[in-house]
């Protein structure tokens, strides 16, 4: 599965490391602030007005008990990793209460990381 996240409702972005708020062109392919590489922090909010903290990260970067987003969903299902394994050069990363999913490595996984 390569995932290309979709913008929400509403999306502003904010380097938590620079402690500023950024534009879309200040951010690059993999979700890192142009400035300091730290990842990006996405406040975003769905259809239904619900609003969370996100980082879009590739399948490499997560781990366990990470908090994920499943496309299209909105934030009515967030699973919790279970684990992460490298497979036939992509990743199956296992989800609590859902299943395991396969990834490219290329892929980028939204992860809440808050809400506001």
């Amino acid at each position: 599965m390569n995932l290309v996240p979709l913008p929400y409702k509403h999306e502003h972005y904010r380097c938590p490391s620079c402690a500023r708020d950024i534009s879309a062109d200040d951010i690059s392919d993999s979700w890192r602030c142009n400035v300091c590489t730290s990842a990006v922090a996405i406040y975003a909010e769905d259809a239904t007005g619900r609003r969370k903290i996100l980082n879009r990260l590739s399948p490499a970067e997560l781990h366990e008990n990470f908090c994920v987003v499943i496309p299209g969903a909105g934030f009515e299902y967030i699973y919790k990793v279970i684990c992460v394994t490298p497979k036939n050069g992509n990743f199956r990363v296992a989800l609590r209460s859902y299943r395991a999913v396969d990834f490219t490595p290329g892929s980028l996984i939204e992860c809440v990381i808050g809400a506001w």
